[in-house]
């Protein structure tokens, strides 16, 4: 018999895990957070994550949830076009790797599951435009208080970093981008067991004519394992939320 919290997990089809379909997803109803949606238990720790950074002073705003396919796949068509325009000293490849270490391939952005988040805070931001990019989350930046906060408080909300490693061969660091533990590591796990995705995604880049995609094809597998696969864990506490609120009959900590 599954155990309680093991119920509470979502099955995502691959659709889904791809970001093709999005009916897994429901808004968060944020004056601060607008059009922005996520899975509903994400929803919810997010919610308690929010108040409990307001209680400390903090403001706390998603700049972006959940991102279909076809999102991604205008960010991607865009970054190539710059991209291979800008740095035509570098190979094709060089140039996609580049690409890869700050933008996810459509159908690979940990954003299509519902479960990551790009947050800061509003207030502190203030007239200045939110560029997402290290400075503003590192001391003297106007994110630095909440990262500060967030690195100390959020696991209790099952929150985590998966982009940390500043020499890894997969992402880059993104202090902004959070992860709901409890289920991303699932569909993070069930990805790269699926032995069919290359070849499904292989069908979608052609169908679409995915800019750079005769070169991706090619060794999609290997990406897959890159930058799916290669990413900082978390830690127990946030594995453990799920568990948590089931042992206190749904009551958040």
């Amino acid at each position: 018999m599954a155990h309680k919290s093991e119920s509470r997990i979502p099955h995502l089809a691959r659709t889904q895990l791809c970001g093709i379909e999005a009916d897994h997803c429901i808004s968060l109803s944020d004056a601060q957070s607008r059009d922005v949606k996520l899975q509903p238990m994400v929803v919810d720790a997010f919610q308690q994550m929010e108040k409990a950074a307001a209680q400390d002073g903090l403001s706390l705003a998603v700049a972006s949830g959940f991102r279909d396919f076809s999102r991604q796949e205008g960010i991607w068509n865009r970054k190539v076009t710059s991209r291979f325009a800008e740095e035509s000293d570098l190979s094709p490849r060089a140039r996609l790797d580049s690409i890869l270490r700050w933008s996810a391939l459509p159908g690979l952005s940990r954003h299509h599951w519902g479960t990551d988040l790009d947050v800061y805070d509003p207030v502190s931001l203030g007239n200045d435009k939110l560029l997402l990019e290290p400075w503003e989350y590192r001391p003297g930046g106007h994110q630095a208080k909440l990262f500060t906060w967030l690195e100390r408080h959020a696991h209790l909300f099952g929150f985590y970093r998966p982009y940390q490693n500043e020499h890894g061969q997969g992402v880059a660091p993104e202090p902004w981008h959070w992860s709901f533990a409890p289920l991303a590591v699932r569909y993070q796990e069930a990805l790269l067991a699926d032995d069919a995705l290359p070849s499904f995604l292989q069908t979608e880049y052609q169908r679409r004519n995915l800019a750079g995609h005769t070169l991706i094809t090619a060794e999609l597998g290997a990406l897959i394992q890159r930058y799916i696969g290669e990413v900082s864990p978390p830690s127990n506490a946030a594995l453990s939320y799920v568990q948590n609120i089931t042992t206190h009959q749904g009551t958040k900590l």
